[in-house]
């Protein structure tokens, strides 16, 4: 089979796949187990749970009924995972407008400022390349 020139062989692209991690966590995450108690709770409902309750407590009773306390720096790690995925990282807020004016970008070449005042900024516009005979 010959391809023709300028025309893909795959058009289509590379086919999705079907193993993507979140997917699979998903769908294990909807699956249902029995507590202690007898009642049916999702996988990622506990899990949200327990994390919750180590982060809050340092401390995890499991659905069976397991017990675990959390060293003083598992019970920190699993707080800052919680607090981070509830609140999310802190916004980073730049001021790229110079308090309202827009910004002028100065080119500094052998110690003379240069402003850019041309439509399209080059390299060579804005001097910073020489022709090899120049000093």
């Amino acid at each position: 089979m010959s391809f023709k020139k300028g025309q893909s062989g795959n058009p289509n692209g590379r086919p999705p796949k079907n193993r993507a991690w979140t997917k699979i966590l998903e769908a294990a995450g909807n699956k249902t187990i029995t507590a202690i108690d007898g009642q049916k709770i999702a996988r990622k409902k506990v899990i949200a749970e327990l994390a919750l309750q180590a982060a809050s407590t340092g401390k995890v009773v499991f659905p069976d009924g397991t017990k675990l306390d959390l060293s003083p720096k598992d019970w920190m790690d699993m707080l800052w995972k919680v607090y981070g995925q509830i609140d999310g990282p802190p916004q980073a807020e730049i001021d790229v407008t110079s308090g309202g004016q827009s910004v002028q970008l100065k080119v500094v070449y052998d110690d003379a400022a240069i402003p850019d005042t041309s439509e399209e900024a080059t390299p060579e516009a804005d001097g910073l390349y020489r022709e090899s005979g120049e000093a």
